[in-house]
């Protein structure tokens, strides 16, 4: 009779593992990289300084308050739906890009 124990690790924290560390390369893409892309995108852009660290500003704002919302949403109606609300709207805003022109 041997000793066959499995160690079963349950799965939902292989996603939670997995979400984090999609979550760690991802803030780290876009909010600490944003520093190597800044002066190449105001003077692209024509911007001055003050304005292109508006605009980040402005996201880490809106994060700050989308983040207890959907996670509250979350809550309620489940992922299944916020997710698929929020690819929609992710969706649309592409779409929406093929309109800007300047």
């Amino acid at each position: 009779m041997g000793n066959n124990k499995k160690s079963h690790i349950f799965f939902g924290w292989w996603t939670v593992f997995a979400l984090g560390l999609v979550c760690l390369l991802g803030g780290c893409i876009a909010f600490q990289s944003f520093s190597v892309f800044f002066k190449p995108l105001a003077a692209d852009l024509g911007l001055s300084r003050a304005v292109t660290s508006t605009a980040v500003s402005v996201q880490a704002v809106v994060m700050s308050v989308c983040a207890p919302l959907g996670g509250w949403a979350s809550d309620k109606y489940g992922p299944r739906r916020v997710l698929l609300i929020g690819i929609s709207i992710l969706s649309l805003g592409c779409i929406l890009m093929f309109f800007v022109h300047g």
